[in-house]
């Protein structure tokens, strides 16, 4: 509802949320659901306020008719508008102790419908979405920065090959490999998600997340899906969901580099991929760690096998 306000996309993270309350225990509460809060908004940090004077206004109407039924002509215009003139501190000390005394007139509990507002300051800006009630009062930071932008992206590029993988019925436990194609434009932003989050990538998926040239030509494509730029059409990284094989790149193979072994030793671990030249051995495991031999000069088997 925030965001919509502010016509931005859930997809897209956004820097953090201010939780507004002068209830100190209130926001201990929302502190210790922090992870579920951030998650559900997508943004990447939660902050706390108690000083509810910065960012909000109380402000009531009263119930003309109960109040009439009761002051009968003590609810004359001058009571009227005192009442229209309360403070927001002493609104706040009608809710608490249930009443208030404007003169020697007692207004009592459910007379006023006291309502929380933010102030000018915030609900005109462009820099903040909020909304306000008497159970909360939230703040977000509506910039969307490139940084912001580019996380939205791998998130959704994560996203595209999970419902990928359920699209094709691959099961959580069976063992794949990912590769992406991404535009031949150099300067194209999803070369950038890929490279700045590959990580984040990798830990969601939990399975090897490579380039398209480590494809094997004999791979069993399983699934493929693109995510498109929806900043620019038709730029695109295709994604191919294949089940999980040894595959070796070949690159300047060394002399003392014993390959029959290095084959049955990457083979033994059912999957991944891995490269060797001149200057080392580089493995890949199912669950996309990366591990790497120094294989200068002369090379033991051991140092090999171990790396797998």
């Amino acid at each position: 509802m925030i965001r919509d306000r502010k016509n931005l996309s859930l997809k897209t993270p956004l820097s953090s949320v201010t939780l507004v309350d002068n209830d100190e225990q209130a926001l201990k509460d929302f502190q210790e659901v922090a992870s579920y809060i951030v998650e559900e908004l997508n943004v990447l940090d939660l902050k706390v306020e108690s000083n509810e004077d910065e960012y909000v206004d109380y402000k009531c109407d009263p119930d003309n008719k109960l109040i009439g039924s009761v002051l009968k002509k003590q609810f004359d215009k001058d009571l009227k508008k005192k009442i229209a003139s309360l403070t927001s501190a002493q609104l706040r000390d009608y809710l608490k102790d249930g009443h208030l005394m404007i003169g020697d007139i007692k207004i009592e509990q459910d007379w006023l419908k006291v309502q929380r507002v933010f102030n000018k300051k915030y609900d005109t800006s462009k820099q903040w979405a909020c909304a306000s009630n008497m159970t909360s009062s939230v703040l977000i930071d509506a910039v969307v920065t490139p940084d912001l932008k580019v996380q939205g992206m791998s998130r959704e590029l994560t996203n595209r090959i999970q419902r990928c993988r359920k699209e094709a019925n691959i099961s959580i436990d069976e063992k794949i490999e990912v590769f992406y194609e991404l535009p031949a434009d150099k300067s194209s932003v999803l070369h950038e998600v890929v490279s700045l989050h590959t990580d984040k990538i990798l830990k969601a998926i939990k399975r090897p997340f490579l380039p398209a040239d480590m494809k094997s030509e004999k791979a069993v494509l399983l699934g493929t899906t693109d995510y498109e730029n929806p900043d620019k059409e038709g730029e695109k990284v295709t994604l191919y969901v294949c089940k999980a094989c040894p595959v070796l790149v070949e690159g300047s193979m060394g002399n003392e580099l014993f390959f029959p072994e290095v084959v049955k030793a990457a083979s033994s671990g059912g999957a991944g991929q891995f490269m060797i030249d001149s200057n080392g051995f580089t493995y890949w495991s199912p669950d996309g760690q990366k591990k790497v031999a120094n294989l200068a000069d002369k090379v033991s088997m051991e140092s090999v096998v171990k790396a797998l």
